[in-house]
C-alpha cells in the first residue's frame, strides 16, 4: 500500500543500518508475510547486516500496516487519498449488508479517510475521479491532482446540464478591423495575434474593437508572447478592465534566443468579467498539433497563413 523508499532517503537508511545495525525488527505474519519493514529488509541485505524478525500477534494486520507507516511517511494528499482507495474494499465488508448504498459509501469513505489521514471529502473526490478512466490515468501518472481532475469532472457535468442549442459556425477570412465590423453583443473574443514588435499596434486596435462589439459581460482573452509583454499590456490597458493572466503550459520548449530563455509557457491576458475561472494554469503538455491542417502543410508557409488556416 505504501511506495518503496527511493533515492537519497533510501541511501540514508542503508548507511544508518550499516553504521548502527537494525534498530527496529521486521514485523511478519505467522506465515512469513512482511507487514512492516520492507525497506529495512532491503537495506539490511544491501548493507550486509543481519535481520531480526518479530511475529505480529494482533487481529487487524491492515490497521497495523497503516498505523505503522502513515505518520512516518512524507506522503502527499493525493498519495494518502490513493491509500484510502486501497483500503475501501476491506472496509466495505465491515458494514451491514442492509445499509443503504449512499450511507454505506459515506461511512466507508469516512473510515478510510481517518486511517489515511485525509478528509472524507478528499476520499469522496478520489472515488468520483476513479470512475472516469481518462482522469484517473492522468492522476496515477502524476500529471494531475485529484483536486484538478475533480474540477474538470464537475465542469463536464455542468456542461451536460446546460440546454442544448443549435450551433452554427461562420468563418470570415481577413483583417478583423475590416471583416468583423458588423458584430455586436459578442460573449467572448479569444485570439492569438502575432507576437512581433511590428504587430504591437494590433493589440491597441483589438482593445478598441473589443469595446465596440463585446457585450457588457463579454470577455477578451488574448494569448501573447513574453518578449514584449509590458508593451502588449499597455496597448490593451485603459479600456475593458484587466481581470487575470492565465498560464498555458506547452508540450515543447520554445527557445527565445534574443533573451536567452527557454520558454515553456505563454500568458493569456483576460479582460472583462464573465464566468468563473476554475484554475489559472492550462495544461497543454498532452496536446498535439500534428493532426492540424496547418501543421502538415509546407514548412515554408508563413505564420500568418498558418494562423488563418488554423
Amino acid at each position: 500500500m505504501f511506495p518503496l523508499l527511493e533515492g537519497s532517503e533510501y541511501r540514508a537508511l542503508v548507511e544508518s543500518i550499516r553504521a548502527d545495525g537494525l534498530q527496529s525488527p521486521i514485523v511478519v505474519t505467522a506465515d512469513g508475510q512482511i507487514l512492516d519493514g520492507r525497506n529495512r529488509l532491503r537495506a539490511c541485505v544491501e548493507a550486509g547486516v543481519r535481520t531480526r524478525l518479530t511475529t505480529y500477534k494482533g487481529a487487524d494486520p491492515w490497521g497495523f500496516v497503516v498505523a505503522a507507516n502513515i505518520h512516518r511517511r512524507h506522503l502527499t494528499t493525493d498519495q494518502r487519498a490513493s491509500l484510502a482507495l486501497r483500503l475501501l474494499p476491506r472496509l466495505k465488508r465491515d458494514h451491514p449488508k442492509g445499509m443503504a448504498s449512499k450511507e454505506a459509501i459515506r461511512k466507508t469513505a469516512t473510515a478510510a479517510a481517518r486511517l489515511a489521514g485525509v478528509s472524507t471529502s478528499t476520499v469522496e473526490r478520489a472515488i468520483r475521479v476513479e470512475q472516469h478512466a481518462d482522469l484517473a490515468l492522468e492522476v496515477r501518472s502524476g500529471r494531475m491532482t485529484y483536486s484538478r481532475a475533480d474540477h474538470i469532472l464537475r465542469a463536464r457535468e455542468h456542461e451536460k446540464s446546460l440546454p442544448r442549442k443549435p450551433v452554427t459556425c461562420e468563418v470570415r477570412h481577413g483583417d478583423f478591423r475590416k471583416v468583423l465590423t458588423d458584430l455586436e453583443n459578442v460573449d467572448a473574443i479569444i485570439t492569438d495575434p502575432p507576437y512581433a514588435r511590428a504587430s504591437l499596434k494590433l493589440f491597441g486596435d483589438l482593445a478598441i474593437f473589443a469595446d465596440k462589439v463585446l457585450a457588457p459581460t463579454g470577455v477578451l482573452a488574448v494569448m501573447t508572447g513574453l518578449m514584449y509583454l509590458p508593451d502588449v499590456m499597455r496597448e490593451l490597458d485603459g479600456r475593458r478592465p484587466y481581470r487575470w493572466t492565465l498560464a498555458v503550459v506547452h508540450h515543447q520548449m520554445m527557445a527565445v534566443y534574443a533573451r536567452k530563455v527557454a520558454q515553456l509557457w505563454k500568458p493569456v491576458l483576460v479582460y472583462g468579467n464573465g464566468e468563473r475561472i476554475n484554475g489559472d494554469v492550462i495544461d497543454a503538455t498532452s496536446g498535439s498539433t500534428r493532426h492540424h491542417v496547418w501543421a502538415i502543410t509546407d514548412s515554408r508557409v508563413s505564420r500568418s497563413a498558418k494562423v488563418a488556416v488554423k
